[in-house]
């Protein structure tokens, strides 16, 4: 939690949490995981290379901790098998004692060493610790020579090769440096993507949650075929995704304008059984270009039984662009459902109205000062012109029919009266300068 609230460096704190947990053998759940593709999500990197040195750190101290393991193991079986040979020897002690034949002894003599395994002694070599047993040279020099024989090979024919990844600590000799890391699905590359997470989730056993995928879903790249790898590693491991994954979908495609791909999410939501509510709908409504996909939106929101609201109809008006036919339809049909505006509806309306006059007022002007300001759009021809002037003269009426009334602002009710003024002179300032440049192109169109 403390590493994701610094959203500059907050990924390569997470990942030095991790390192230190391995060290010191925390084993992480599937909360943790989930902060981790929080911080994968959110938080940027200072210092790639940094994280490459924490984690060869933690490697370097769980292999020394893994070798004293090893050595107090071996300490253990060797003092087991003194054991198990001094018991043997008392027993056979008791035998000899009450023999009373030299052949009987002399046989007993022989089960007692062929029954006794031959002392041990630690040796250590380049590659690790090892076992040879006393009194055995051939055996010790068969080993040493099976040894030598895999160093002269060499570690790129014994070992497999892995890809980096900095939640694998053995992977990192591999690394020699790693540029400039932008975005989320650049830090999710360098814990393996989505196969690799899921494949340290795996190790350690650990089943992943609906959270997990829908903050991968929003870590991968902006393109359907890593869209559909999730969505197959969902199936895979058996995660059932819910109303909200599906609407981040849904919403991650209509922002890259794959509005088809969008359409096919909520067939897959059918398919699933998993009904849709007002957040998909205004993901949705995200798609809608044309006032022919708003209605057909409004027939298929009528047909589930949900009634749309001002958010919706905001969607819309931002969707509309510059098409006044689409903003007019938009009018009769709140009209008809007596749905008020909000302030983004109205924001959108208005941008929308003033960039319509500034291109009207460019368009007016003779050719050779037209090259002065940005080329007029392809689609401002007369009868885009005729849509704009019905709508001008239904919006103002339309709004004192709907009784639109500008809100307080939130500040005003505190007292803060200074911030609200200080906002009040912005907006002021906003507006002067447009009107400056509207009456500079009135001014050029009289010289003209």
């Amino acid at each position: 939690m403390a590493a994701i609230s610094d959203k500059t460096a907050g990924f390569q704190h997470a990942i030095k949490v991790y390192h230190t947990m391995l060290q010191m053998r925390i084993p992480p759940d599937i909360y943790i995981f989930n902060l981790l593709m929080e911080a994968v999500r959110l938080c940027g990197v200072q210092d790639a290379n940094a994280v490459v040195e924490s984690g060869r750190k933690a490697q370097i101290m769980i292999q020394k901790q893994g070798e004293m393991e090893t050595l107090q193991t071996m300490k253990r079986m060797e003092m087991r098998k003194m054991r198990e040979m001094k018991k043997k020897k008392k027993k056979e002690a008791k035998k000899q004692e009450s023999s009373e034949t030299e052949n009987g002894d002399s046989m007993k003599a022989e089960t007692v060493n062929s029954s006794v395994n031959l002392p041990v002694k630690l040796t250590t070599t380049e590659s690790g610790l090892d076992i040879l047993p006393e009194n055995k040279p051939e055996q010790i020099e068969g080993i040493t020579k099976n040894r030598l024989s895999l160093v002269e090979k060499g570690p790129s024919q014994v070992q497999e090769t892995h890809v980096p990844n900095l939640l694998k600590v053995n992977t990192l000799d591999q690394v020699v440096s790693i540029g400039p890391i932008a975005t989320a699905s650049d830090r999710l590359a360098l814990i393996g993507g989505t196969a690799g997470i899921l494949e340290i989730l795996a190790m350690h056993q650990i089943q992943p949650d609906v959270r997990f995928f829908t903050q991968l879903l929003d870590s991968v790249e902006q393109n359907k075929d890593a869209e559909v790898e999730v969505l197959a590693q969902m199936d895979k491991t058996g995660v059932v995704g819910d109303v909200g994954f599906y609407s981040r979908l849904i919403r991650r495609r209509n922002m890259r304008q794959d509005y088809e791909d969008a359409k096919e999410v909520l067939v897959l939501m059918s398919e699933k059984g998993i009904f849709p509510n007002m957040n998909t709908f205004g993901c949705l409504a995200m798609g809608c270009t044309n006032r022919h996909l708003a209605n057909q939106l409004l027939e298929t929101m009528d047909s589930a039984a949900f009634y749309p609201n001002s958010v919706i109809f905001a969607i819309f008006a931002k969707q509309s662009g510059d098409n006044f036919l689409y903003k007019l339809d938009l009018l009769k049909k709140m009209e008809s459902l007596d749905i008020q505006p909000n302030d983004k509806f109205i924001m959108y309306i208005e941008d929308s109205i003033a960039k319509a006059k500034r291109i009207i007022k460019i368009k007016e002007l003779p050719p050779g000062k037209q090259a002065k300001f940005k080329p007029v759009p392809k689609f401002c021809d007369d009868q885009w012109y005729e849509y704009y002037k019905t709508f001008i003269q239904e919006w103002t009426p339309w709004l004192k029919r709907t009784m639109y009334q500008k809100p307080e602002h939130p500040w005003s009710r505190f007292g803060h009266e200074k911030q609200v003024q200080i906002l009040a002179e912005k907006h002021e300032k906003r507006k002067k300068k447009r009107e400056e440049y509207l009456s500079e192109l009135e001014r050029m169109k009289e010289e003209v």
